[in-house]
């Protein structure tokens, strides 16, 4: 294992800098900027930084520096997420770090909740809440972690981690732990992911709180929509966690488990694409443009509740190939 990380002596005036990446973001950036600004726990620090946008996100976000005294730009050339996120933890000056996308809306109380909770979980350096996914488009919200063992606050330990693929919301950190394990990988996909593994294998521990604080954008447009790239992003720092010399016996086994369980996901999510092209497939051959509509809408909104049986016979049909290739 790693050097540990001591755990940071906290008392109450614990100072906030919330680092939020834009890219192109000119239609979501005022209002995630506004979420920020109305934290009912002030942030010392507001660092926005415009990864080389395209667009006027960055001409928005330069308006923006007089609404909040603490609120500063960083311009650059685009150089991804993880490079953003790198640019604000370097920047910073404050005790931790809360990470905003510029689509994402802190809800009031986040900044409150974290606070709380980070002085009362002494020993952890690393905290995510629950929340809420929302599409303006398709006018529906909902929460998310909201079952299961994710209905109560708790640990995530390493084996948790690799079993669910955690990447969670409002999620903030220790800048000394950070800065530690030399920040985000620039040039990862899952970048959340990578981070919070080698957060974990450096000895920090991440706290889970359930109350929700961040209302997460959904689009098909956004990194996340891009599920076979994550997932084999994941697949990625797995491995190159498995690589390191350093890394415990107990860990090893956990990291070999966990990626025995990513590719094993990666297979289904394949099958489950396979399914939704054969959907799309039938869909495009419904002439009447209306019905098509009408079909379509009615489709996403039985998603939530269609998905795990989708999975279901995704994963069935992989252990059935995996049984069937065992026998051969």
């Amino acid at each position: 294992m790693l050097a540990k990380v001591a755990a940071i002596n906290r008392n109450d005036e614990v100072s906030f800098a919330v680092v939020v990446p834009a890219y192109n973001a000119r239609a979501t950036i005022e209002e995630t900027l506004d979420s920020i600004i109305s934290q009912s726990v002030t942030p010392n620090e507001i660092i926005v930084i415009n990864d080389g946008s395209t667009d006027d996100t960055g001409e928005i976000i330069d308006a923006y520096t007089g609404k909040h005294e603490n609120l500063r730009v960083i311009h650059q050339e685009n150089g991804g997420s993880g490079a953003a996120i790198n640019t604000g933890l370097y920047d910073a000056a404050s005790d931790y770090i809360c990470i905003c996308s510029s689509d994402d809306i802190l809800m009031p109380n986040c900044l409150s909740v974290q606070q709380e909770t980070l002085l009362r979980k002494q020993g952890f350096t690393l905290f995510c809440t629950a929340g809420y996914h929302f599409s303006l488009e398709e006018g529906w919200e909902r929460p998310f972690f909201n079952s299961g063992a994710w209905k109560n606050s708790h640990e995530i330990d390493l084996s948790r981690l690799l079993k669910t693929r955690f990447f969670g919301s409002g999620i903030t950190f220790s800048r000394v732990a950070a800065l530690a394990v030399g920040g985000y990988a620039a040039a990862v996909y899952a970048e959340d992911f990578d981070f919070y593994l080698r957060m974990l294998l450096s000895g920090n521990r991440m706290w889970y709180s359930n109350a929700p604080c961040v209302k997460q954008r959904v689009s098909s447009t956004q990194k996340s929509a891009n599920t076979a790239l994550i997932k084999e992003s994941v697949l990625g720092s797995i491995q190159s966690a498995l690589a390191q010399e350093n890394v415990s016996p107990k860990e090893r086994t956990q990291l070999i488990e966990g990626l025995a369980l990513s590719r094993a996901q990666l297979d289904i999510n394949e099958s489950m694409l396979a399914q939704k092209a054969v959907l799309d497939s039938m869909l495009s051959k419904v002439s009447n443009e209306r019905i098509r509509k009408r079909l379509l809408s009615t489709l996403r909104w039985a998603n939530p509740l269609v998905r795990p049986l989708r999975r279901f016979l995704a994963s069935t049909s992989h252990r059935r190939f995996n049984e069937d290739s065992n026998g051969r």
